[in-house]
Formats: C-alpha cells, sequence, structure tokens
C-alpha cells in the first residue's frame, strides 16, 4: 500500500481527481451565484479558486510546498467546520437533541476526516535524494 501511494503518478491522479470532485461539489453555486457568501463568510467563487490553484499546482509540480498548503487547507476547513457545527448546535435554543445522536455524529466526523487527513498525509512527496 505504501508503494502505491508513495508512486508520483498515483500522487497526480489523487490531486486531479480531488480537484474534480471538487468543482462538481461547488458547480452550481460558482455558476448560479458566484459572489455569494458561503457559510464561512468567503464568496463561493474564492472558496473554489484557491483549492483549485492549490490542486493544480500539485498536480502540476508535485513537490512539498503544493502538499503542505493542502494539508494546511484541509486542517483549516476542518477545524473551522467542527467549531461552527459546535456554536449552531450549542446556540440552538428549544431544540431538542438526543445526546447518544450528537456524541455519535461527532465521533463518526472525527473518525472520517481523519481518514481524509491520514490519506492526504501518506500521499506526501518523497524527497529527491543526491546520488
Amino acid at each position: 500500500m505504501k508503494k502505491i501511494v508513495k508512486n508520483p503518478i498515483f500522487q497526480r491522479v489523487c490531486y486531479i481527481i480531488a480537484l474534480v470532485m471538487y468543482f462538481l461539489l461547488l458547480r452550481k453555486d460558482i455558476v448560479n451565484h458566484p459572489f455569494l457568501s458561503s457559510s464561512f463568510s468567503i464568496p463561493y467563487f474564492y472558496l473554489w479558486l484557491v483549492p483549485s490553484i492549490v490542486l493544480l499546482y500539485q498536480c502540476v509540480f508535485n513537490n512539498f510546498l503544493g502538499w503542505l498548503s493542502i494539508f494546511l487547507l484541509y486542517v483549516f476547513i476542518f477545524i473551522s467546520t467542527f467549531v461552527n457545527f459546535l456554536i449552531e448546535m450549542i446556540g440552538a435554543y428549544g431544540v431538542k437533541y438526543v445526546e447518544s445522536d450528537f456524541v455519535s455524529f461527532i465521533g463518526l466526523y472525527i473518525i472520517f476526516t481523519s481518514l481524509i487527513g491520514l490519506f492526504i498525509y501518506l500521499l506526501k512527496p518523497i524527497k529527491k535524494t543526491k546520488i
């Protein structure tokens, strides 16, 4: 498994797939109203543009700087989404939640996003050594 993940061609294909999936995820918002603000208070156009540029950079160059940018972007999105979710759940007055559902959702969210983060970590490019 580790040999496959460390293959530069496999890494580039993964970044291309991520870029296509990201575009498909946001295409309706980008086409219909690109400058309306998302839940992050950032216009959809920029929410699409910045990660797309980073993913394209990584597809072409596949180096540590691009990988680090993708990883830090992922960590930022993970943390901000989690905090926004908690703020919405705590701030929802008059809504009764089953605590076990709340805890299981948080657990599943952390497990799922941690697995994606682990996969991104495994895609870290190998440093070229001098011969």
